[in-house]
């Protein structure tokens, strides 16, 4: 599930009920910095894996699987930021506030869901990382990295059409016409247009061809053995 998350720091949180400890890390991984936000409930920990800068403005947010309460005391290779007790404010399926009263003072965490990412889309995504062995962190990156890929195989294919049929080759066409193929389907037309354009513009062979000896190249040689000689 993903959410919009704020900070803001307030004075303080005392006159809300405690539901527990939290521990407030900071991470890097294969997807690159980011926040462990992770909240104690009853015999494990809940919480949030935060892009950074929620101080500055709202960042994006994913639910993290349940951790081991031993995080509550140990960081092993992740940074402690902050850790201390936190309150429910609003818990609702679509909105939630708490108050961290941790080392540093007290913030308010506002986490609103963000609409229109289907359940069904989300399971079918874990269960292609599952298949693929993938650790599911990695998907941000992964989506980026298939989004540029993307990209430049439009920009080549449209590239290669533009020199091949100059004038008639229409771009904005072209583009609309590709939005609803896969990456796959897109690598398809683009081995297309390259073998159009190896057609037009034969690639040189990697090894060339020996010159034969010329008749000068002979003497030359002759005249070098009678030198040697």
């Amino acid at each position: 599930m993903l959410w919009r998350m704020t900070s803001e720091a307030i004075e303080s949180g005392g006159e809300y009920e405690s539901a527990g400890r939290f521990v407030l890390q900071r991470h890097t991984d294969d997807s690159g910095p980011h926040l462990d936000l992770r909240l104690e409930h009853g015999a494990f920990l809940v919480g949030w894996r935060i892009e950074e800068g929620m101080d500055e403005g709202p960042s994006l947010a994913t639910e993290k699987m349940p951790h081991p309460l031993r995080w509550l005391e140990e960081d092993g290779a992740v940074e402690r930021i902050d850790a201390g007790a936190y309150a429910w404010v609003e818990r609702g399926a679509q909105r939630r506030v708490l108050i961290l009263q941790g080392t540093h003072g007290a913030r308010r965490i506002t986490a609103e869901r963000i609409e229109g990412f289907d359940p069904g889309a989300a399971a079918a995504l874990v269960e292609t990382m599952d298949k693929a062995r993938v650790p599911l962190e990695r998907l941000p990156l992964l989506v980026e990295e298939g989004l540029t890929a993307r990209r430049r195989a439009v920009a080549r294919l449209i590239g290669l059409g533009r020199e091949l049929d100059g004038d008639a080759f229409d771009a904005d066409l072209t583009k609309r016409m590709l939005e609803g193929l896969t990456l796959n389907e897109v690598h398809a037309h683009l081995r297309a247009f390259e073998a159009r354009f190896d057609a037009r513009y034969p690639p040189r062979p990697v090894s060339q061809p020996e010159c034969e000896e010329t008749e000068t190249d002979a003497r030359a040689g002759e005249a070098l053995a009678i030198l040697r000689a």
